[in-house]
């Protein structure tokens, strides 16, 4: 548990130190240039995303430093080649159907999104997928499956159900954004147990970075020629969007089943 708050502890306080490091950066570079500033003033995406990437960078090192014990294990392949190589492959299948499941649901319950605008611009930026699609998956991946999940595993108090729930449940609060501690929280059901069934922390990395990735570059269309980013506005017919949903359903169910052969002896 001391680990776990840990981690918590250097999230938060990575995000906080990154962000001030950054608004003082704006506020020498406004200065500089002769504009003068504001206490409303706003940073470039640029600005932003440089400032999201040391904190990732920050919380990948600092939980690497945490739970260095440990830290070989997760990072190896415990299962053949040709075995990994499914593993991914149907954990990237169920995965991408568990998001537009989730996707489906946040849009139904309508949860606000505070964050929307903002990502929209920082994905226009250049940097963007490193900061989004590539550092960020990373860094939460490490913190939340190989420390948190793996910190709590490794006191043998708690049963793996609990540690993938509380794993989870951090995830998704440490969002801080209601549209998306919702998705986060089921996706990170399903992420805390495929890292429990398979010892092995790339699998969760490789399905988190190509969902950032998909995410990010479909925010970019929607700030462009796409009007309408959302699941039920690139699929506006109602039959087809309930038959995508069953599919989805049944494709989830298929991937979990696989995953649960593949790894049986794990």
């Amino acid at each position: 548990m001391k680990k776990t708050l840990l981690i918590i502890g250097v999230f938060i306080l990575s995000q906080v130190v990154a962000g001030l490091a950054a608004s003082v950066a704006a506020m020498i570079r406004l200065y500089v240039q002769g504009k003068g500033f504001h206490g409303d003033f706003e940073l470039s995406p640029s600005e932003m995303l440089i400032a999201l990437m040391a904190s990732e960078i920050i919380i990948i090192i600092a939980t690497i430093l945490i739970c260095r014990k440990g830290f070989k294990e997760p990072f190896r392949w415990r299962i053949s080649v040709c075995k990994g190589l499914a593993v991914v492959a149907v954990s990237i299948v169920g995965f991408s159907a568990l998001v537009v499941l989730t996707e489906a649901l946040a849009e139904w319950l309508s949860l606000p999104d505070y964050m929307e605008e903002t990502f929209k611009v920082a994905s226009l930026s250049s940097l963007s997928l490193w900061a989004m699609a590539v550092i960020g998956p990373i860094s939460e991946e490490i913190a939340f499956r190989y420390g948190i999940a793996g910190s709590l595993l490794e006191t043998n108090k708690m049963s793996k159900c609990l540690v993938v729930l509380i794993s989870a449940l951090l995830f998704s609060l440490l969002h801080m954004n209601p549209a998306q501690m919702l998705v986060a929280f089921i996706l990170g059901l399903f992420l805390g147990w495929l890292y429990v069934i398979t010892l092995s922390i790339w699998p969760c990395i490789i399905c988190h970075v190509a969902n950032n990735a998909v995410s990010v570059l479909l925010m970019r269309k929607s700030s462009g020629e796409m009007e309408d980013a959302t699941l039920s506005g690139m699929i506006p017919d109602n039959t087809w969007f309930a038959v995508t949903l069953c599919g989805c359903a049944v494709v989830l169910l298929l991937s979990i089943l696989a995953l649960r052969y593949c790894t049986r002896k794990y």
